[in-house]
């Protein structure tokens, strides 16, 4: 059975879909490079971080601290507190967040999870 492995994220697809230049292009290599650099989180390590004084959430497979952002969220700490320590990428996408809160996103990224195994038709789908 042929394999393809989830290496790249959806955020990085979707910035890659609106390049128009060539240096644009580039710029989205540079991210793709940088967040195959960032350190890998597991799932189990993200649930350590549900509370207010530490709390992370995943948005396509990118880990983010928003611990500071709390008291800043226009829907509120508690919107945030509901998903902390939890893959909250469909509220996320659901709420219908503009181009600056996703910009604004790029602020707390402090990991990634692991690459996962999916089959070729997963990741084509």
């Amino acid at each position: 059975m042929e394999t393809c492995y989830c290496v790249s994220t959806i955020l990085v697809v979707e910035k890659a879909n609106s390049v128009a230049s060539a240096s644009e292009a580039v710029a989205s290599a540079a991210e793709t490079a940088a967040i195959d650099d960032l350190p890998v989180y597991s799932r189990e390590q993200v649930s350590w971080h549900a509370n207010s004084e530490s709390c992370w959430i995943v948005i396509d497979n990118l880990v983010y601290d928003v611990t500071e952002f709390l008291k800043q969220h226009p829907g509120g700490a508690e919107v945030l507190l509901e998903n902390a320590g939890a893959d909250c990428t469909e509220a996320f996408k659901d709420t219908g967040h503009s181009g600056a809160a996703r910009q604004q996103l790029a602020n707390y990224l402090v990991g990634r999870l692991p690459a996962r195994k999916l089959t070729c038709s997963e990741s084509i789908n």
